[in-house]
């Protein structure tokens, strides 16, 4: 997955998960950082199969400062192994683990989120019925549990808080919940067609939710459905200026659609944006001011997407140039040839005189010179004899 501000990606190499740092515009790979830190072979289990831990879900704070996975080990055999961590940034790159909840819920941990209401908070949902905020204070780095939220809809599976930080937006199973941070009460229940919801977005008055194979837009000062799509959507990236950026999987390539909330006709289209499945896009500033997105796909490549045009392939007018010279050049000719006498308009008796050297009142008719020719065209007379 690819996260704001920094470029993040969680990829398994050698059955071992890692996070790597990347520099998207320079294309470099910074570093590796190990945040598990665990699995270590030791000589009475080499041959037996290892069960690693799997980083399920990562989100970075919009200032870089914090930090926060949540971790997964399941053998099969024992109790899964369920961890929350919280990280702040001591150096450039650096993050150190200031907080570690194990477990943070009885059961599987489906959905993180992270942001700022009153103070830097995160929340977490779980398959055990609960949905936990997490919060720090200004002057300490430890993480506590501010709330325990439990609805009738059971399970929760995704969750969000508003950019304000005055909404908690939790999606249950065929329900999307909107909780006011203030009392943490109900403040609308919003009904899907759908189970289990990938996405939550708020845009103004405006709720979007995805899914694998829906896009949906809902009014909530009327709590009623604006429109609905069907597509393949493998993920959807907001951008500054309130659209999105939906990513399409079309056979073995993905498609990116632009649009906005008020209407379902796309913006934007951008065919074959990369291979794959993109699973995760961030927004990228770069150095001159200009902005990319940048997309990781299923095969845990990056792609780059810009709306700047490239520079033009030629920038100054070519010369002309004469064949000869041309030909000069491609030959390797140390010197061009001599310049050709130039040829001036003459009369055919002028020609003739200059190519047989003779006078023109000395050359004989035409019809003397084609007599013979022409008389082979001519059919022989037959004489018969009585």
């Amino acid at each position: 997955m690819l996260i704001k501000c920094s470029i993040y990606k969680v990829c398994k190499e050698s059955a071992k998960f890692s996070t790597q740092v990347y520099d998207v515009e320079k294309r470099e790979h910074k570093r590796v950082v190990d945040i598990t830190n665990q699995n270590q072979s030791t000589g009475h289990i080499r041959n037996k199969a290892l069960s690693y831990i799997d980083i399920t879900h990562f989100r970075l704070s919009d200032d870089g400062e914090w930090l926060v996975t949540v971790e997964r080990r399941d053998d099969g055999f024992v109790t899964p192994e369920n961890r929350l961590k919280f990280w702040r940034k001591e150096e450039k790159t650096e993050y150190t683990m200031k907080t570690c909840v194990d477990p943070p819920h009885a059961k599987l941990t489906t959905s993180l989120s992270l942001g700022i209401t009153t103070e830097p908070t995160a929340v977490t949902t779980s398959t055990d019925c609960t949905v936990k905020v997490w919060g720090c204070g200004d002057e300490e780095d430890s993480w506590t549990q501010r709330q325990v939220l439990r609805h009738r809809h059971g399970p929760a599976y995704s969750s969000l808080i508003s950019g304000d930080g005055s909404v908690v937006v939790v999606g249950y199973k065929g329900l999307v919940v909107l909780y006011g941070t203030a009392s943490w009460d109900v403040k609308a229940e919003v009904p899907q067609s759908v189970g289990r919801l990938d996405q939550i977005f708020l845009s103004g008055y405006y709720l979007l939710t995805s899914s694998r194979d829906l896009i949906s837009v809902w009014n909530l000062t009327s709590l009623s459905l604006c429109w609905e799509v069907s597509a393949n959507i493998s993920y959807i990236l907001a951008l500054p200026d309130k659209t999105f950026l939906a990513f399409v999987s079309r056979k073995s390539v993905t498609d990116a659609f632009l649009f906005g909330v008020k209407s379902a006709a796309p913006l934007a289209v951008h065919k074959f944006v990369c291979p794959g499945v993109v699973e995760g896009a961030c927004l990228v500033t770069r150095e001159d001011g200009g902005e990319m997105v940048v997309m990781l796909n299923s095969e845990h490549e990056l792609y780059t997407l810009s709306h700047t045009a490239p520079p033009p392939l030629a920038t100054s007018e070519r010369e002309h140039q004469d064949t000869a010279t041309i030909f000069t050049h491609l030959l390797k000719i140390s010197s061009p040839p001599a310049a050709l006498p130039e040829l001036r308009h003459n009369s055919t008796a002028t020609v003739a005189s200059s190519v047989l050297n003779v006078s023109s009142n000395a050359l004989p008719p035409l019809s003397a010179i084609c007599a013979n020719v022409l008389s082979d065209f001519l059919p022989q007379k037959v004489v018969h004899s009585n």
